[in-house]
């Protein structure tokens, strides 16, 4: 493990409480954290207990971008944008790690499948479905709002789309901050002590 997994193995052993302390005081919102130590309570903290999640959702986010590409795309870029991702050697090396990383792509692309989707098929239960993602995602990395800033850009750059929804984006965004408001104390201090 190295130093930055290290840390995970710690916090891993913590009590809630202390957990939450730790993680804000590193600068990191708390979901991974708060699983891993889950996680750790079941299989304990052995270097592959640890790193057997980020291995998942690593596999789990390689399949999503087959979705996300046939659904964008056809069969051939859901082939194409797997082989790329699933080849990359920085991929491979972060996806093993014992650290959010492959998590925060795993959301990061399954919020991209549910804003493709929801702007497709224009439902408003898929449009929540997305806010759920969003809010997940920013409980994991804070940056994970440039993706749903991109989706919004998306919708601007697109003349031919009705307004109606653009406005459902951003009622998608308004939730997804409403869902975070319980963690702003913790980004504000985390701010001001950087």
């Amino acid at each position: 493990l190295w130093c930055d997994e290290i840390f995970t193995a710690e916090v891993a052993n913590y009590p809630p409480a202390k957990l939450m302390s730790a993680v804000a005081a590193d600068l990191h919102p708390p979901l991974y954290f708060l699983l891993i130590s889950l996680w750790a309570k079941l299989l304990g903290t052995s270097e592959f207990a640890l790193r057997l999640p980020s291995v998942f959702s690593a596999a789990l986010g390689v399949c999503l971008v087959f979705q996300l590409g046939k659904l964008i795309g056809g069969r051939r870029t859901a082939n194409i944008s797997m082989c790329f991702l699933a080849f990359s050697p920085l991929f491979i090396e972060f996806s093993r790690m014992a650290r959010y990383y492959s998590m925060v792509l795993l959301l990061g692309v399954a919020a991209t499948l549910c804003f493709v989707s929801a702007w497709q098929h224009d439902s408003w239960w898929k449009w929540l479905v997305y806010s759920f993602t969003c809010v997940l995602s920013l409980y994991t990395f804070y940056l994970s709002c440039a993706v749903m800033l991109a989706h919004g850009l998306a919708l601007i750059l697109t003349h031919k789309l009705p307004r109606v929804r653009l406005a459902k984006w951003f009622v998608s965004m308004v939730l997804s901050s409403l869902m975070f408001v319980p963690f702003m104390a913790v980004l504000t201090g985390q701010i001001s002590a950087a």
